[in-house]
Formats: C-alpha cells, structure tokens, sequence
C-alpha cells in the first residue's frame, strides 16, 4: 500500500517538475525572452492621397470688341498624328498672340482621330500657360489641302490696341467656282478671315489667307462657299460682341432641334445678348435635311427681316457627339452696357 503511494507521489512530481522547466527549454538557459516587433509599415501606404487639380472648363461665351480683334490661322502639317498636330498648332498659334487674348479657336479635324482631344488639349494647353480659356468649335472633315493633315485651326484674338477703327463685318458667298466665290468676297471689304468650302482640295493652289476646306468625304455639293470677316471702314470707340461655342443638338425632331436654340439663347442673354442681335449664325448639319430642320426650326429666334451672314448649306461629316445631328454657333452684338 505504501509502495503504491510513493510510487503515486513520484509521478506526480516528475509530472510538475516537467511542466515547470518547459519554458526553460524553449527559451533556453539564461536566454531572454524573443522580442515582438510590430510589421514595418509600407512608406506608400502613408503618403496623403493627391487630389489633381480640376482644370477649367472651356467657357460656352465671350464679349470681345471688335475694333481690336486679329485672326490667324495656324499652318497644316503632316507630322504625326491628331494629337500631335494639335499640339504644334497650338504652339504656332500662341506664339502669335504677342500679348493677345484668344476669344475663339474653330478647328476642322480629318482622319480617324477623336475630334474631342482638340478641345482637351486647348484647355490643357491654355491652362499649364496660364492663359485665358477661349471658345471652342470642333467639326470633323471630309479633307485638309495637305495629304496626312488631321487637323486645321483657326483663331480669333483680341488686342489691348485699336486694330479696325470702324470695326468687323460678316460675309458669305456661293459660286460655281473657288475663284468666283473669292472675287465676290473681296468684293464685300478688306479680308481679315477666308476660309472657303470646297467639293475637292485636290489640286487647290495655297493662297495666303485662305482656308481650304473640304467638307464631306464623298462631297454632295458641286458649288464652292466661301465665309470671310472684313474690316469696315470709318472709325468707332468699339464694337461689342459676343462669341459662342457651338452648341450641339440632338437626334432629329424640331423638339431636340429647338433645345439647342434655347441653350443657345439663354448663353447669349448670360452675355446680354440674343439671337435676333445675331451678326453671324453658322449651322453645321451632318445632312442637308438637317440643315433645312435647323433652319426651320431657328427662324422664330431671329429679328424678323434680318439675316444674319454665315454658312448654312454645307454638310459636314461629323460632330463631337455621336449622336449629335447639327451644331450652331453666333457672333451676336452686345444689346446694352451693364
């Protein structure tokens, strides 16, 4: 019984005594215990979120006078691509500012590239050089006079000196002929702006002033449309103006047609102006049933017995909308200082 018992005891105290210099053989003798280091933490994840700076956006008016106004057109190339001719145009075009500020850029695209990264690379462009934001008008074009061209601009300036004392005037003519539609717009003034419509460039002689635009791919038209800006004479204190982007209307009905007179109009009145103050009034249809829906359509806006001058008969081969049918644009005067 009592071997038993010490046998009983025995075992329990090895069992204790084990158990007891357990952690002593997992450290070790006269170790100390291993240290717990927190994970390093990943430097990336600690720096602040960048917020990218919000770039302003192209404005859809501006007031300009017309006495201190220039207009230039930037040279066409070849080299590279949309985005790169853009670039380049750009470049030229500031470059002949000298201190002036841009009111308006009208650029005619051809080729496959997205029309839309013109009126991005104006506002970046503009915007890294601190200047100005102007209005935009994008169209896309059946041709340029210059194989490989993609993109044509024209700008719009205004200077801080009185440039045409009697102030700017509007005209367009049609003719059978390039020559015949030019003679008739010299006929109208002093030539500030040409630019001219034609069924084909093939073969066109570069003439300085003059823009060359070939509207379709597969032209309809057989007759030429040139649009220019003259220089009046007489002498004046100012013209007040306002420039619009053009505005786009939507799918094919006279009610999608008239909401983009009224976007229009209601731009204008934000510049105390309108549309029966409209000096010009250029339409670009993607049809020529297009065209007479936004002639119809915008007759009701304008000043009874007064047409403004400007391009209405030439079918354009495409908007920066997809689904966009026609855009209008206006120069209109200012109805009373504020």
């Amino acid at each position: 019984m009592y071997r038993w018992s010490a046998l009983l005891i025995l075992v329990i105290a090895a069992f204790f005594g084990s158990a007891l210099t357990c952690p002593a053989r997992q450290i070790g003798a006269g170790e100390k215990p291993p240290v717990i280091r927190p994970p390093k933490k990943d430097k990336r994840t600690e720096m602040p979120n960048q917020v990218l700076e919000q770039l302003p956006q192209l404005p859809l008016a501006l007031p300009a006078d017309g006495t201190r106004l220039s207009f230039v057109a930037a040279p066409i190339s070849s080299n590279g691509l949309l985005s790169q001719q853009t670039k380049e145009a750009l470049k030229w075009l500031i470059g002949q500012a000298r201190g002036g500020q841009f009111v308006r850029i009208r650029a005619f695209v051809s080729g496959s590239g997205d029309m839309r990264r013109v009126s991005q690379l104006v506002q970046e462009t503009f915007s890294e050089k601190h200047m100005s934001l102007p209005v935009v008008t994008t169209l896309q074009v059946g041709a340029l006079p210059l194989e490989g061209a993609q993109v044509q601009l024209e700008g719009t300036l205004q200077h801080s000196h009185t440039l045409n004392p009697g102030g700017i005037g509007f005209a367009s003519f049609e003719a059978v002929s390039s020559e015949a539609a030019l003679a008739k717009l010299k006929q109208a003034g002093e030539l500030l702006q040409t630019t001219c419509y034609v069924p084909a460039v093939d073969g066109l002689p570069a003439q300085e002033g003059v823009v060359w635009i070939q509207p379709q791919r597969l032209p309809a038209q057989s007759t030429t449309v040139c649009e220019g800006i003259t220089r009046k004479p007489g002498s004046r204190n100012d013209q007040s103006l306002v420039f619009t982007a053009a505005q786009l209307a939507f799918s094919y009905s006279e009610r999608d047609a008239r909401l983009a007179y009224d976007r229009l109009e209601k731009t204008l009145k934000g510049a105390n102006s309108t549309l029966k103050n409209a000096v010009l009034l250029n339409f670009y249809p993607l049809s020529a049933q297009l065209e007479e829906l936004a002639r119809r359509t915008g007759a009701p806006y304008l000043a009874s017995g007064h047409e403004p001058a400007g391009v209405r008969k030439i079918v354009f081969e495409g908007l920066p909308a997809m689904d966009g049918s026609f855009a209008i644009e206006a120069i209109a005067t200012v109805s009373s200082s504020k």
